[in-house]
Formats: structure tokens, C-alpha cells, sequence
């Protein structure tokens, strides 16, 4: 189960009346964030309607931002008709914190869209997309479901504590917000906090985390095309999945795309699952992927073909079924990690460390390795 050492602890939302008030009672009725402070920030004069300028709520904004660092995230929206823009805001930000977040949170289409549309966007405001869009941590597509706040404050609290300890992730690489936001939400109801979500929009973001985090990856979700140096690329999901298998080759990734003609080429990948996006049961198929594969369910062992030979649906039952399980499976399952990924998402934590990589293909000196290992446990976990 992952454990969050630094979280989040202030929450500062610029904008109309109504819509710091949702952020509010987003997070308040959170039962994760309730504890979280909200300080609303108001661009307006009320009774009246007469905006602020940006001089007028930088005064209001400064005490908040001066000195804060990732523990506190600013949240507002693109402004299109206020005198403060969200661009700016998130430059003055930058500029005045020790790193506080930044969070845009629209549903203007030319912001949730690709990238590059939004890359458009900031030029024709007047502002310098290379600069801009660094500043901005996440885009959260904002269609009415207020469930998506608290989840990106997940998502930034994973994202501030993947370096450290043990815990396994689930890689996400998908770069449009109108997709990821509520994606996002979702599958956080399926994980349930027990691994953590990593969400990368580029390659490079990609990249950056598989080499920080390693073997730690409970599976990877993967759009079939995202940019690579600023371009959109066909190529690089390939190449993300390459790298995640050079570090564990046994950890299982879902491609899904829009495109037919994407899924298609993705199925010649062996060894990986595909999902439409279009597919209205795509959650469900999704959260019985990763109760099967990612470890969310009861231990599945197989044999070498992949057929299902058994179960373990506790710490009792998986080690018990170590000491008769065939060879060949015993040396398939370990050379993939699958021991200590499974036993660390279901809380096993100290038992799943205690499973030292064995690189062996004797199948009876490897089970009386993990034996030995695990057998400590097996008192303090009997169910």
C-alpha cells in the first residue's frame, strides 16, 4: 500500500465566486483532503461583478505564495474575460514561490485538447508557449465532475513521493486533459490507494520517471501517440514500453487509442493488452486487466503457455502454494517480479522487500531461496 510522506496542505483557488466554491467543497467533502486548507481567492468585487486587476489580486495572492513550496497548488482557470490571465498568474507563481503547483482547471476546448492546440493558444494570447507551459504542473479538464480536484491532488502528492520507498505505480503516458482528466479519476477508484498513479504527458516526462522509479511498476497505460521533442509520435509509446521492460521485462502494459488502425499495429506487440477508448465498457475491462495482471486481485499462477493453474488470495495460501508450484512457473513468475509486485499492492510490504532478485533458472534452488525468505511471515501474515 503506498504511503505519501509529503502531501499537500494548501490549496489556493483563484477565480469567480462559484468557482472557488467548488474547489472548496471538492476537497472538503474528500475524506483524504478534508484536512487540507482552501484559501478562495476572488476576481471579482463582490456584491458586484467588477474584475480585479492583476495587480489587485497578486496583493491578495502574495501572502499565500511567498516562500510556498509543491505543498501548496494554486488553482485556477484560463480567464479568458478577467484582467489577470491564467498564463500570467502562473509566471507570478513561479516567479514568487519556492515552487508552489500549478493547476489550470477549464474546459475550454484549445486548453484540454493536444498539446500543441494549447501551445496555440498561449501564442495568440500573447504569451511565450516555451515559457508558459512549463509552469503549468497539470490540466485538469473540468466537465462538471468534481471528483477530478481531489484526484489531481492525488496525482501531485504521487508524483512528489514516487522516489521514495518501495511502492509500486501504474504508469499513465497520455497527453490530452479532455481524456486523462476523467481517466484519471477513475482509475483511482479502482486503485483504491493502493499503488500510485504517475502521469507522464510527453515522452521526456515518460522517460524521467521509468528511470527514477525502475522496477517498480505494477503495469503501465499507454496512449498510442503523444509528443516527442514537441512532435506527436507514433513511435514513442514503442519506445516507452522498451525502456519499462529493459528495467522489468515481466510488467504488463495496455496500449489504448481512438484509432483502429493504431490498436491494430499495437496488438503485433506480444505480450501486452490493447482497449479502444471508444469502448463503453473500457473501465471494466480495464479493472479486470489489472485485477489479473497488475496484482489487484488474488494471485494468479501460470504455466508457461499462460493457462491459470492456481490461486492465492492471501499471504497463507501464496505460500503454501510456493512449495509445490511447478518449476517452470516458479522460475516464469520470478524472473518477472510478479512475487514481490503483488505482495507489495495487497500490503505486504515487508514481505515483498524481503524477496531479493535470484537470477536462476533452477527452479528448486530458487523455491528454497523464496521459502526461506518469505518464511518469517508466514506467522505474521496466516491469512
Amino acid at each position: 500500500m503506498k504511503q505519501n510522506a509529503i502531501r499537500v496542505e494548501k490549496v489556493i483557488s483563484v477565480g469567480p465566486v462559484r468557482e472557488t466554491k467548488t474547489v472548496a467543497d471538492a476537497i472538503a467533502a474528500n475524506s483524504r483532503f478534508s484536512g487540507v486548507k482552501v484559501e478562495q481567492i476572488l476576481t471579482v468585487r463582490p456584491p458586484s461583478s467588477d474584475k480585479l486587476s492583476r495587480e489587485e489580486i497578486l496583493e491578495k495572492l502574495m501572502p499565500h505564495i511567498k516562500d510556498a513550496d509543491a505543498r501548496t497548488m494554486v488553482i485556477t482557470d484560463i480567464g479568458d474575460v478577467r484582467l489577470y490571465k491564467g498564463e500570467q498568474m502562473a509566471a507570478d507563481v513561479a516567479a514568487h514561490s519556492n515552487g508552489a503547483a500549478f493547476c489550470l482547471l477549464t474546459s475550454k476546448p484549445e486548453c484540454v485538447g493536444s498539446p500543441l492546440e494549447f501551445a496555440k493558444l498561449i501564442k495568440s494570447r500573447g504569451f511565450s508557449p516555451s515559457e508558459i507551459m512549463p509552469l503549468i504542473n497539470y490540466i485538469v479538464h473540468y466537465a462538471g465532475n468534481s471528483d477530478a480536484i481531489p484526484a489531481f491532488l492525488s496525482i501531485h502528492e504521487d508524483k512528489l513521493n514516487y522516489k521514495y520507498g518501495s511502492e509500486r505505480s501504474i504508469l499513465v503516458v497520455e497527453d490530452k486533459p479532455n481524456y486523462y482528466s476523467g481517466f484519471l479519476t477513475q482509475l483511482y477508484d479502482i486503485s483504491a490507494q493502493r499503488t500510485r498513479l504517475l502521469l507522464a504527458r510527453t515522452f521526456e516526462e515518460a522517460e524521467e520517471i521509468i528511470h527514477t522509479a525502475k522496477e517498480r511498476f505494477a503495469g503501465a497505460i499507454i496512449g498510442l501517440r503523444f509528443p516527442r521533442n514537441g512532435v506527436l509520435s507514433e513511435t514513442a509509446p514503442y519506445e516507452v514500453s522498451g525502456i519499462l521492460h529493459a528495467y522489468n521485462k515481466g510488467v504488463p502494459i495496455v496500449y489504448q487509442s481512438m484509432s483502429d488502425r493504431r490498436l491494430e499495429r499495437a496488438k503485433q506487440d506480444p505480450g501486452v493488452f490493447t482497449l479502444s477508448k471508444r469502448d463503453p465498457i473500457l473501465m471494466i475491462a480495464l479493472r479486470n486487466i489489472m485485477q489479473d495482471y497488475f496484482g489487484f486481485g488474488d494471485f494468479i499462477f501460470r504455466d508457461a503457455s499462460g493457462k491459470e493453474v492456481g490461486r492465492a488470495g492471501n499471504f497463507k495460501e501464496f505460500y503454501s502454494a510456493l512449495k509445490t508450484l511447478d518449476g517452470k512457473s516458479l522460475v516464469a513468475h520470478a524472473s518477472r517480479d510478479d512475487f514481490s509486485n503483488w505482495l507489495y499492492v495487497h500490503g505486504y510490504d515487508d514481505a515483498a522487500s524481503a524477496i531479493k532478485p535470484v537470477f536462476t533458472d533452477n527452479a528448486e534452488l530458487l523455491r528454497r531461496i523464496l521459502l526461506q525468505d518469505l518464511a518469517p511471515f508466514a506467522d505474521r501474515f496466516p491469512f
